[in-house]
């Protein structure tokens, strides 16, 4: 169970970090 919750957290990790990066460059295009 340990494992299966690690995974989770880390692909939430990796989803939110994937929208923060494509925030970022939209928000460089916008300027």
């Amino acid at each position: 169970e340990i494992l299966e919750l690690l995974k989770s957290i880390w692909q939430i990790l990796g989803i939110t970090r994937t929208i923060h990066g494509i925030c970022y460059v939209w928000v460089l295009f916008q300027q």
